[in-house]
């Protein structure tokens, strides 16, 4: 007698239900968890890029372009990309972007998600002000990071970061120099 070998219906009618459910579970995360690695480059960038601006001040090359240009032992001013508008697509660097980024040695591979400023204020232009602006899950509302630096002899004149969103973020003196810090919130995370 031939054995009949197999899965009843209510056998895989079980499985598909348990797939269906940890799929439920599993999507909503692996999105969340995505925008989050997008958003991970804001910081990281304004990280670099304020590197290079203190490389920069601290050495004796001259500032290349902006307010300080021909100057040394001073920041520059940089809004790159040029044309970036945040949103939920990378920003496209146009050979321009690129020159005024590398010429305080400050190199972004490929596009980016977020929208650069480099702000410098004071009266000696000695402070400086980052942010870092993407809308990288689309509802809106613009995420900002920012980071200050405010020399000794300027601190009275502390930077102001604006975000592409208009929401300006003054330097407080609880701020730890060379700490990013988060503008706006989002619900990214």
């Amino acid at each position: 007698m031939k054995k009949v070998k197999g899965f009843t219906l209510i056998e895989l009618m079980i499985v598909v239900a348990i797939i269906g459910i940890l799929a439920a579970i599993a999507i909503p995360n692996f999105l969340k968890y995505q925008l989050r690695a997008k958003f991970g480059e804001l910081p990281t960038s304004v990280n670099g890029l304020f590197k290079a601006e203190e490389s920069l001040r601290q050495s004796e090359r001259a500032v290349p372009s902006g307010a300080n240009a021909g100057k040394t032992g001073q920041y520059a001013a940089l809004q790159v990309p040029a044309t970036c508008v945040p949103g939920t697509t990378k920003n496209h660097w146009i050979a321009a972007d690129r020159t005024n980024a590398s010429a305080i040695d400050w190199v972004m591979e490929g596009d980016t998600y977020g929208c650069y400023d480099s702000v410098i204020t004071g009266t000696n232009n000695t402070n400086l002000a980052l942010s870092g602006s993407s809308d990288i899950d689309g509802d809106t509302v613009i995420a900002c990071v920012a980071l200050f630096s405010t020399q000794a002899t300027d601190a009275a004149t502390a930077g102001t970061a604006t975000c592409r969103n208009g929401t300006a973020r003054p330097a407080a003196t609880a701020d730890p120099l060379g700490s990013v810090i988060r503008v706006t919130g989002d619900n990214v995370f």
